[in-house]
């Protein structure tokens, strides 16, 4: 586990000739260390007894089952130069009624946890190996303890980092956190951010988020920020969300420039202009619609809308706004932040029973000033926060997890004062 081999490269002939027609194949996307033998052959005698084409367990969190595929479908692999790849999603929404897809089911459902038990990636295989020094026979049955009595096996570092190199921004919203003056973060604080991330030890298995209160694309430096972050190698994928009145072609440019790892969400509440200025405090939204003109295929762009009263009967008028476009729209979660912001919920979501908090298992968010508060929910640093200048991230996120084991056991009051009225404890980031 210290060392994973890369996949063996097999001839293209292999792959499309030389077969047996009765062959059933067993997919994994990365190695399981932990693949429950017992299980799986369970899984794979349904698959054989009820003459499925595909066979998948969609409770089963990644690393334990493996998808059992009939020939008819394996073939389909496409190889492109070294790499072998299988959009099997893609292929099966479109063939819904013509395969025969049947779903195995296991006891307990581990989805909520967005954790995977296979070596995907660097943080994933820190865990397996946590798990393995923990219980070398570990199985599925094992996991329930490890979520109720051994989360620091799981917890090794945070999946989602928000940074706020900015408050500024060119409009005055209602809808979104607003700091009336603005703070610029300096590239040496930034470094900083990176350098203390490294300490955990994993590569590309970060997202980082680009956001905050403010608009990151009106950092003068932010250009400089894109490109250490991407040579940094911490992160699988990087967001950036921006009001959209400042993309310009030469920050297109720069974002062309990094597409493969970049995911642009362009925040437009509304379409009408008069709303929009009720809403953002100024109308540019003439502005981001020819901006939007611009941006190229190759960006993987969305636009999003938020679930408020004030648009409710909009929804369907925005996602045909895009229709013919390579922009996919999408239905935010309207965040109040507490009560930093109006109640504009359309609808409640909030399931009824409060489990663990995603943004103290999962989250970091850093403003501008170079803070940390105990949750993102706390955007204005109103409460118990740590400063960067006297901390690293690691002993930050180690100083956290209390936070974290209390909100499981129910102790609300000893988070910050917002924590038990809070309405996005469920929502994951990235």
């Amino acid at each position: 586990m210290e060392k994973i081999s890369p996949p063996l490269k097999l001839p293209e002939d292999s792959v499309v000739h030389y077969y047996d027609p009765n062959d059933t194949f067993l997919y994994f996307e990365s190695f399981a260390p932990f693949l429950d033998i017992e299980e799986s052959l369970k899984l794979i005698k349904e698959h054989f007894e009820i003459l499925a084409d595909y066979t998948y367990c969609d409770i089963a969190v990644a690393g334990f089952l493996p998808i059992v595929i009939d020939w008819n479908l394996a073939k389909r692999i496409y190889i492109t130069g070294d790499e072998y790849k299988w959009n099997w999603s893609e292929l099966l929404l479109k063939n819904t009624q013509t395969l025969n897809l049947n779903i195995y089911y296991v006891d307990n459902d581990y989805r909520k946890y967005r954790l995977r038990f296979d070596l995907f990636n660097e943080r994933y295989q820190k865990i397996c190996k946590n798990l393995y020094n923990f219980n070398n026979k570990f199985k599925y049955s094992d996991l329930e303890e490890c979520f109720i009595y051994q989360w620091k096996l799981l917890r090794i570092a945070p999946s989602f980092i928000e940074v706020e190199i900015t408050t500024q921004m060119n409009v005055h919203p209602l809808i979104y956190p607003y700091k009336e003056n603005y703070v610029m973060m300096n590239r040496d604080q930034f470094i900083k951010i990176l350098d203390d991330l490294n300490e955990f030890g994993i590569r590309k298995s970060m997202h980082l988020s680009f956001a905050g209160a403010g608009d990151p694309l009106l950092h003068q430096d932010f250009g400089f920020f894109l490109e250490a972050s991407i040579k940094s190698g911490l992160f699988e994928v990087i967001y950036i969300e921006t009001f959209g009145d400042n993309l310009t072609e030469d920050k297109v440019k720069i974002l062309e420039k990094y597409n493969d790892y970049l995911i642009l969400i362009i925040k437009i509440p509304t379409l009408s202009e008069s709303l929009y200025e009720e809403l953002m405090g100024k109308n540019v939204l003439g502005q981001i619609k020819e901006n939007l003109k611009k941006i190229p295929e190759t960006l993987k762009v969305y636009a999003e809308i938020l679930r408020i009263k004030q648009v409710e009967e909009e929804l369907d008028l925005f996602f045909d706004f895009f229709k013919n476009t390579s922009i996919q729209p999408i239905i935010g979660k309207y965040n109040s932040y507490g009560d930093l912001l109006p109640d504009f919920r359309a609808i409640d979501l909030e399931p009824f029973e409060k489990d663990y908090c995603r943004n103290l298992m999962f989250s970091l968010f850093i403003t501008s000033d170079f803070r940390v508060p105990i949750c993102r929910q706390d955007i204005a640093c109103k409460f118990s926060n740590f400063f960067l200048k006297e901390y690293t991230i690691k002993q930050i996120y180690e100083n956290l997890y209390k936070y974290h084991i209390n909100f499981i056991n129910k102790k609300y009051d000893e988070i910050i004062p917002i924590c038990s009225v809070c309405k996005d404890w469920y929502v994951f980031l990235g």
